[in-house]
């Protein structure tokens, strides 16, 4: 979704989402995106404009940005300017779409003044948990290039109420 960004891709972008949130809301399935090649890690979301339960929200997707380890990160001048444009927007009449904050410290351990997107080398990992939600896991490279610091994203299965027959 994140090349969709662009003016050119609203128009499919926003088609593809609701046939995505037609899927979800009539399979009672929830739907993450994993997308990447940004060079950065980060995470999005959209959700419905007036829900408030993220937990029965069949429009609340999880979008995670990852990237090759190998691929190196844009400069910090880029990632600034990135989070300096974040903020809500809105995909249709009832669905929002924002980026979110995952990142309170960098690999070194140092408080980070932009929360959203990080720009190290990173790669993702995931997991089902319990059977009732996925673990998305951005793991970012150390600065000695050994090892990595994981910063976990859990994405929680659509809970639904009792239908009518």
């Amino acid at each position: 979704v994140d090349s969709w960004a662009c003016n050119i891709h609203t128009e499919e972008k926003r088609k593809f989402v609701e046939l995505l949130q037609a899927i979800a809301a009539s399979r009672d399935v929830r739907v993450t995106f994993v997308g990447g090649d940004v060079h950065i890690g980060g995470a999005g979301r959209l959700f419905s404009t007036n829900s408030t339960d993220a937990l029965r929200d069949p429009y609340h997707m999880t979008q995670i940005v990852s990237s090759a380890i190998v691929n190196g990160p844009p400069p910090g001048a880029v990632v600034k300017a990135l989070h300096k444009s974040a903020k809500t927007y809105a995909l249709n009449d009832f669905t929002s779409e924002e980026m979110t904050e995952i990142f309170n410290q960098d690999v070194t351990g140092e408080e980070l003044e932009h929360k959203m997107l990080l720009n190290r080398r990173n790669w993702c990992e995931v997991r089902e948990l319990s059977g009732i939600e996925l673990e998305f896991t951005i793991r970012v490279e150390n600065p000695d290039h050994v090892g990595t610091k994981k910063y976990p994203i859990l994405v929680h299965r659509l809970e639904v109420s009792e239908r009518e027959p």
